[in-house]
């Protein structure tokens, strides 16, 4: 995917204070004020000059160096670094888009980000509660600084509306082998959709397996059983000995199927599904309960 851009690099005259003062100067590749490091240096050996105003002698980096200054001083896209990074600490590692954001394209998940100098753009993913994976990586300043901007990247793998979990993604920049941190993620989520099947009736010496199925969210359900017992008459007395009846009580089952029973005249089952984000959803089923024959 890398295509040598090489051709269209164009050379520029360093400034008249630099080429004054120093002979590599005069070689844009060499100075790290005036070019970008091309992802054809050599980053291991090479050096970079870099040329402050109050300085006497020049302070030599190398091409990776070079690109972490670039990427944390020079914000402004089409711009040398200059003395920009004069004054300041070479950072330790090189600088993520500054923001992230999401939103569709014909149907696909699309994500932007904000531009950052740097020789590709590194794009993650992860669905539902799997494992991080590197989808894509994009070419940004491999040869040049020139023509650059904010970054739009579409997965064509999924349609938006036929994901059934979670999708996550992230960006982080590169610099040869060097990447930055992680962007923040951005989330196309699935609304939580569970649903009761089992028996609609049963007598009073039986009792129905239930189960809750679950679509969507981020997988990892959590499941709470709750249990609405009718009273046969409401204005009947008490029987001590029947189960409680007319209000809803949480049933000790944690699991997406359960084993329930009732008495005349009908119950309502109840699960409520929480998923790994903390979303909820909730289904009732109502059974009826009759003797048996």
């Amino acid at each position: 995917m890398e295509e040598d851009l090489g051709t269209q690099v164009k050379s520029f005259e360093p400034s008249s204070e630099i080429a004054e003062q120093s002979v590599l100067a005069r070689d844009p590749g060499a100075c790290c004020n005036n070019i970008w490091p091309r992802w054809d240096y050599n980053s291991g050996e090479a050096s970079a000059l870099h040329r402050c105003p109050q300085d006497e002698d020049e302070e030599t980096f190398t091409h990776v160096e070079c690109g972490k200054n670039w990427s944390h001083y020079n914000l402004i896209m089409d711009q040398k670094l200059d003395y920009l990074a004069c004054g300041q600490t070479t950072p330790d590692h090189l600088r993520a888009p500054d923001w992230i954001s999401s939103s569709t394209s014909g149907g696909y998940p699309q994500i932007s980000w904000g531009f950052v100098y740097s020789h590709k753009y590194v794009i993650e993913r992860k669905i539902g509660n799997g494992a991080w994976s590197v989808v894509d990586s994009i070419d940004n300043c491999l040869y040049n600084y020139y023509d650059q901007g904010d970054s739009i990247w579409v997965d064509q793998s999924i349609l938006v509306n036929s994901m059934s979990v979670n999708y996550y993604y992230s960006v982080k920049s590169q610099l040869y082998q060097l990447y930055s941190p992680d962007t923040p993620t951005v989330k196309y989520t699935v609304p939580v959709n569970v649903q009761i099947s089992g028996p609609s009736s049963i007598t009073t010496l039986q009792s129905g397996t239930f189960t809750a199925t679950v679509t969507g969210g981020l997988p990892g359900y959590e499941y709470e059983w709750w249990k609405y017992q009718e009273c046969d008459d409401p204005k009947a007395p008490i029987d001590p000995k029947a189960p409680p009846c007319g209000s809803w009580v949480k049933l000790s089952g944690t699991a997406s199927s359960i084993n329930v029973g009732g008495v005349i005249p009908s119950f309502r089952l109840k699960v409520v599904v929480s998923d790994q984000d903390d979303v909820t959803d909730t289904d009732t089923h109502y059974v009826i309960v009759t003797l048996p024959y």
